[in-house]
């Protein structure tokens, strides 16, 4: 075999593996930039003895924007659908906090919900944290069910449910 022969076959096996790497690579790149902008919704219940907080927060831990898709809420087994408010207005009424010491937070149906942000869904005014109203907080949350769906600006969807168990903790990849 003649030497450019040679030369001209390890040129197309070397071309091929630099062709190889780079389309590993961009791949490896896509799914990595899909991880550095993926939103992660959490709900916790915040209450402290010394806090001026109270209620339901709603708080985007993740690296991107969550883009809200679906927002539903169950009062004792009975969803209630109510696009404009999310349904809180009715929620707070089947509980009885129809009271001005609670209040509601609603983000919207297709709005960014940036990340680092947080918004209280259902909380008690500073003004007005007294151990009744905490207490009564606490019953009617305890027949309240807040279901989020929300996705990325990728269009990957996720889901998170307060309360939740641990094995409901959108923490797949």
């Amino acid at each position: 075999m003649n030497p450019e022969i040679k030369v001209a076959i390890c040129a197309e096996i070397v071309a091929l593996c630099a062709l190889i790497l780079t389309l590993w690579q961009s791949f490896e790149i896509r799914k990595f930039n899909r991880v550095a902008v993926r939103p992660l919704l959490t709900m916790s219940w915040i209450m402290a003895d010394q806090s001026t907080e109270l209620g339901i927060k709603l708080k985007n831990v993740g690296l991107g924007p969550a883009l809200i898709s679906g927002f539903s809420i169950t009062v004792d087994d009975t969803t209630i659908s109510d696009i404009e408010d999310g349904g809180w207005q009715e929620a707070r009424r089947k509980l009885k906090l129809m009271d001005k010491s609670f209040i509601h937070g609603w983000i919207g149906y297709g709005a960014p919900f940036a990340s680092s942000e947080s918004i209280f869904l259902l909380s008690i005014k500073n003004a007005d944290l007294t151990e009744a109203r905490k207490d009564e907080l606490k019953q009617a949350l305890k027949r309240l069910v807040i279901k989020i769906e929300y996705q990325s600006m990728f269009g990957e969807k996720w889901t998170i449910k307060y309360p939740y168990s641990a094995s409901e903790l959108p923490l797949k990849y």
